[in-house]
């Protein structure tokens, strides 16, 4: 008989009891019992997931992804694994496909044109609602898009460089995978939109303190902002080729 998968019953219990941390003893059934001991259940922190949808995602994103979808969210640990980190919340059901979007796994495969699969696509948002979830901060999520609109804005428009030159510019402040590297490649697009007409001092403004903001942030943030703004850039690009 097939087993629930671990994290649908997670958030089902987030769902049933969205405000209570519950205690659970953990144990395997099979030709030997294994006890895995006793874990508190963060419900509130994971139920954050639902929360956030409804505040976050556009009428359109809503329609996409349903609360019952977000139960059939992968995750990138077993429980046993995720039993590993001492508790059980939000950090526990990292979903798999952000693995593809962090920076020690980014790769350029997973671009917008890989994501027309309807399976993929519901986990490619997932997996940016988890990030919003365990960013938490409204003003991030936005600096974030921002950036993506930015970077898109600049791939389009030619320039100094030509367009393949802007194409790998963008690239590469996309792949940034340490906080200098990613505050030293967006300098770099600073200069480079410096006296164009398509990037109004306003909206130069806006991006400069977004990149101030980022240096603010914890660091152990940086990485789920920075694939958060791929996430950003490519559900922008999928847009554009609809």
């Amino acid at each position: 008989m097939a087993t629930f998968p671990w994290v649908g019953l997670l958030l089902a219990l987030c769902r049933q009891y969205p405000k209570e941390v519950v205690t659970v003893y953990a144990y395997k059934l099979g030709q030997s019992n294994t006890t895995l001991g006793f874990y508190n259940f963060y419900l509130p922190e994971v139920h954050r997931l639902y929360d956030l949808k409804k505040a976050l995602f556009t009428e359109t994103e809503k329609g996409v992804l349903t609360d019952d979808e977000i139960s059939q969210l992968i995750p990138y640990y077993t429980f046993r694994r995720a039993c590993r980190l001492g508790s059980i919340g939000l950090r526990a059901i990292q979903p798999k496909e952000l693995k593809k979007y962090l920076a020690s796994g980014y790769k350029e495969s997973a671009r917008a044109s890989d994501l027309k699969d309807t399976t993929r696509y519901k986990q490619f948002l997932i997996s940016k609602l988890w990030i919003y979830a365990m960013i938490n901060k409204k003003e991030l999520i936005d600096l974030a898009s921002h950036l993506a609109e930015f970077l898109v804005a600049f791939e389009k428009t030619g320039g100094k460089r030509g367009k393949t030159g802007e194409s790998n510019l963008v690239k590469e402040t996309r792949e940034a995978a340490t906080l200098r590297a990613f505050v030293e490649k967006w300098a770099e697009l600073m200069q480079n939109t410096a006296g164009r007409g398509e990037f109004p001092s306003e909206r130069i403004h806006t991006i400069r303190e977004a990149v101030h903001q980022v240096t603010l942030m914890p660091i152990d943030q940086f990485p789920l902002f920075a694939a958060l703004v791929r996430f950003e850039y490519n559900y922008l690009k999928i847009k554009d080729n609809q």
